[in-house]
C-alpha cells in the first residue's frame, strides 16, 4: 500500500532530520498554595465545568537530548494564579494528542495542570514512525502552515502528489494526517466483480476481521491491544504479528511524560502564564491504551525487556495512575507479576464490551488484571456496560465501512468516566475528603442506573 510505503518513508526521513537542542534542567520548585478541589455531588451524567477559566496552548516542544528527539505537546491549565496539581496524559496510540483535549480541558477547569504529549506512530511491523503533527512541526521551515515539495526531505517527495489529494501544490496537516496518522489515503472504487465464488461461512470475514489496509474498513490500532498468535498464514494475511509484546513504545512514551517535568522550566520560558503553577510534588499519570501502559509502569508495574525480567520503571514523584483501557499481561512486556509492585494509588476504566478486531474471544475479565493483581490501598477499578474501551477518553479515531463513518460513541460512558476520575484525581493529589466519601459510596452506580460499576480494594 501506498500509504503504508510513505510511513516507512516518513521514519527514515525523520531520523536524518535536524533536532533543535535544549538542555535538561532542574524541575521548578513547588509552592505550598493549595487549591480547592470539585464539589463531590457531581452529576455523573453531566459533569459540570470547573470554575476556573482554562488557558490551552497546543504548539509547545521540548528536545530530548539522549533520543535526538522533539516532543510537540499540549498544555491545558488555569488562567487563575495558584499552584496545581500536574497531569501527565497519553492518548492511546494511533490519537491525535490534539484532538483529544476534551478530558484534559475539563480537568483543568477543575483546578489542574494538564500536559499532553505527541508520541511516535509504530508504523505497520513494529517500526517507530513519528506522529504526523510532529512531521509537520519539523518541515514547515517557513511556518505558513503547509508544506511545499521543496520543504520535504528527499525521499518524501517521490509522494507529495498522491498526499497533495486536493492538488494546490501543498500539504496539509490534515493531508498529512490522512496519509500517516491512523487514516490511509481513501482507496479508488473498486469495480465489482463478477461470478466471484462463495465462500464458506467459516472463511467469511466480519466487518472487524479485515486487515488493517481493507478498502472496506480502516482502524487506527492501539499496540496495547495486539492480536494474539496467528497460524501463519492469517498472520501473514493481517500484517499484526506481535508487535504489541515490544515494550519499546511504552519505555518511550515515559521519557516523553518524564521529559515534561524534568524540563519544567523550558516550559515556564516558552509559556510564561505557566509560572508557578505546576506543582511537581503532585503528579499523576492517565493515559488511553499504550498510554494506560505507560501509566502503570511509571506507577510501578514491571516489564519484561529482552531478558531482563521484571524491569521496573518507576518514578517517585508519580502519586497517581489512571487507565482507561487497562493493560494486560502478555503484551507490551507484562506479565502475570507485573502487578505486584504496583503500589501507587489507582483507578482503571474499562468497557466491559470488547470488541473483537479478529484477536481471537474478547475477554473483559483480562481487564481486571492490573486491579487483582495489584497490592490493596486505594485500587479502583470501573466497568461500563455498553461501551467499549474506544468509547473512553484518549482512544484512537475509528472509521468503518467504504464511507469511512465512524461509529457514535458512546456519550454517557465518557461522562461517567471524566466524573470518577476527577474524584479519584482529587482524592489523592488534593486529599478531598468529600471525593473519597464519593468514590466509596454508590453516586456512580445510581446516577448511571447500574451500567458503571464500581470495585474497590
Amino acid at each position: 500500500m501506498l500509504w503504508t510505503r510513505l510511513l516507512f518513508a516518513g521514519v527514515a526521513a525523520v531520523s536524518i532530520g535536524s533536532l533543535d537542542t535544549l538542555a535538561q534542567e532542574t524541575p521548578a520548585p513547588a509552592t505550598e498554595k493549595k487549591t480547592e478541589a470539585a464539589p463531590a455531588n457531581i452529576d455523573v451524567n453531566k459533569p459540570a465545568v470547573g470554575k476556573f477559566t482554562v488557558v490551552k496552548k497546543t504548539d509547545l516542544k521540548l528536545t530530548d537530548e539522549a533520543r535526538k528527539r522533539d516532543v510537540v505537546l499540549a498544555a491545558c491549565f488555569p488562567k487563575e494564579e495558584g499552584s496545581y496539581p500536574v497531569i501527565l496524559y497519553s492518548v492511546g496510540q494511533g490519537a491525535v494528542a490534539n484532538d483529544s483535549l476534551a478530558t484534559p480541558e475539563f480537568l483543568a477547569s477543575h483546578g489542574y495542570v494538564v500536559f499532553v504529549p505527541t508520541h511516535p506512530q509504530p508504523a505497520r511491523g513494529g517500526a517507530a514512525a513519528p506522529n504526523p503533527d510532529q512531521m509537520f512541526e519539523q518541515y514547515d521551515t517557513n511556518k505558513d502552515g503547509k508544506l511545499s515539495k521543496e520543504e520535504l526531505p528527499e525521499q518524501l517527495r517521490d509522494f507529495f502528489d498522491t498526499v497533495d489529494t486536493d492538488s494546490d501544490g501543498f500539504i496539509s496537516k490534515d493531508e498529512l494526517r490522512a496519509a500517516i496518522g491512523g487514516a490511509a489515503p481513501a482507496p479508488a472504487p473498486e469495480q465489482p466483480k463478477k461470478d466471484e465464488p462463495k465462500k464458506d461461512d467459516k472463511e467469511k470475514e466480519d466487518e472487524f476481521d479485515r486487515a488493517p489496509d481493507s478498502p472496506e474498513m480502516h482502524l487506527t490500532e492501539d499496540p496495547a491491544q495486539p492480536a494474539p498468535e496467528q497460524p501463519r498464514g492469517r498472520q501473514g494475511r493481517q500484517g499484526r504479528g506481535q508487535r504489541g509484546n515490544d515494550p519499546t513504545s511504552i519505555i518511550d512514551r515515559s521519557k516523553d511524560l518524564l521529559l515534561v517535568t524534568d524540563q519544567m522550566t523550558k516550559l515556564v520560558e516558552a509559556t510564561p502564564e505557566l509560572k508557578g503553577k505546576a506543582n511537581l510534588e503532585q503528579i499523576a499519570v492517565v493515559g488511553h491504551g499504550a498510554g494506560a501502559a505507560t501509566a502503570v509502569i511509571l506507577g510501578g508495574a514491571t516489564i519484561d525487556v529482552g531478558e531482563e525480567k521484571g524491569k521496573s520503571f518507576a518514578d517517585k514523584r508519580i502519586k497517581a495512575v489512571v487507565q482507561f483501557g487497562p493493560a494486560q499481561s502478555g503484551r507490551n512486556g507484562f506479565s502475570a507479576d507485573s502487578w505486584k509492585g504496583l503500589t501507587t494509588p489507582m483507578l482503571a476504566v474499562s468497557g466491559a464490551t470488547q470488541m473483537n478486531f479478529g484477536r481471537g474471544t474478547p475477554d473483559p475479565e483480562a481487564r481486571k488484571e492490573s486491579f487483582k493483581g495489584a497490592p490493596e490501598g486505594n485500587k479502583y477499578f470501573v466497568s461500563i456496560e455498553g461501551a467499549s474501551d474506544f468509547d473512553l477518553p484518549g482512544a484512537p479515531a475509528m472509521r468503518m465501512g467504504r464511507g469511512g463513518q465512524a461509529p457514535a460513541k458512546n456519550e454517557a460512558a465518557g461522562n461517567w468516566t471524566n466524573s470518577v476520575t476527577l474524584q479519584f484525581l482529587n482524592s489523592t493529589l488534593k486529599a478531598d475528603e468529600s471525593a473519597k466519601t464519593w468514590l466509596a459510596g454508590d453516586a456512580l452506580d445510581k446516577g448511571s442506573e447500574g451500567k458503571a460499576k464500581i470495585e474497590r480494594k
